[in-house]
């Protein structure tokens, strides 16, 4: 029997190599449900050809007629999908940290924690329900793992590198998809950056579900590669790093005082400080207020 990986973005494939690296007997699929643009679809597949020449592909329809050792994949999981998970035949599911219930309860339980394997990068802070449900496992990561994505990104990530000091890195949520925010609200996120941080260049990372234009003539705005994965920005970018929704990549910062969370919706407030709280158990040294000033909400 052979391993499955279930992909959602390289970010999330980068994170499960972290765990095991692939081998030529292991098998991928693309979530439909998470990459939903052609497009990066067709990229993802190229980026993951290149990593692991023979990794095999195999359609998402038909994964579930296999008998499989273990599945490597996302603890997120979209309505509609858990029924397809709960028929595969495989021995043993592995999730792989995905996404801000993994360390901040849902307003419900949730359920695919039970009797798996969880990895974290911050275990301590888990949320309640997976350290209730879930057998909680330290994610380590494996210089092997940063060559490989680093030699497929190297020139992206030799410009990331050399930034100027008024730069700041822009990492973006489906505001359209998960919130029903229309696209012009992008030009207030803009100027509040421009105006209110004394930042005169972003580098924007997109979500992969992110499709807003983000252009504008008052700020230079310039896009990294849609699968770049996070956490290679994260350790070579040094300067001010802006979340428009809290996200576990931030969880793999080694400066926790250059974080940023500017909030699009009022009602995220009392989800960004329980998510606050967690940034504070990890780093104890953090001065008491950093977050004060910088819980910003912008009216819409």
């Amino acid at each position: 029997m052979v391993n499955l990986y279930i992909i959602q973005n390289i970010m999330i494939f980068m994170e499960e190599c972290f765990i095991k690296l692939p081998n030529k007997d292991d098998l991928y699929t693309i979530n439909p449900f998470y990459c939903r643009n052609k497009n990066t679809f067709k990229a993802l597949q190229k980026d993951i050809g290149k990593l692991f020449p023979e990794l095999r592909f195999i359609s998402y329809n038909n994964i579930y007629t296999y008998s499989w050792n273990k599945i490597y994949m996302s603890s997120y999981m979209p309505l509609g999908y858990q029924n397809t998970v709960n028929i595969l035949k495989s021995q043993e599911i592995i999730l792989v940290e995905d996404g801000t219930f993994d360390y901040i309860d849902p307003e419900y339980q949730y359920d695919f924690y039970k009797n798996k394997r969880l990895y974290l990068f911050k275990p301590e802070v888990a949320s309640l329900t997976a350290k209730q449900n879930a057998d909680i496992q330290q994610m380590n990561i494996n210089d092997d793992v940063f060559k490989l994505f680093g030699n497929l990104y190297y020139d992206q990530i030799k410009l990331l590198k050399n930034l100027l000091k008024d730069t700041a890195i822009l990492f973006t949520t489906p505001l359209k998809e998960d919130f029903e925010i229309s696209e012009d609200v992008q030009e207030k996120i803009v100027d509040f950056i421009k105006n209110k941080m004394e930042i005169n260049r972003i580098i924007l990372k997109r979500h992969p579900r992110d499709h807003f234009k983000y252009k504008t003539d008052k700020i230079e705005i310039k896009e990294c590669p849609q699968n770049i994965p996070g956490q290679f920005i994260d350790n070579i970018f040094t300067g001010k790093k802006i979340y428009l929704f809290p996200s576990t990549v931030s969880f793999m910062s080694n400066d926790f005082n250059n974080i940023i969370f500017v909030n699009i919706l009022l009602e995220n407030k009392k989800y960004t400080e329980e998510f606050e709280k967690s940034y504070k158990k990890i780093c104890k040294n953090m001065p008491k207020d950093n977050f004060g000033d910088e819980l910003v909400y912008i009216k819409i």
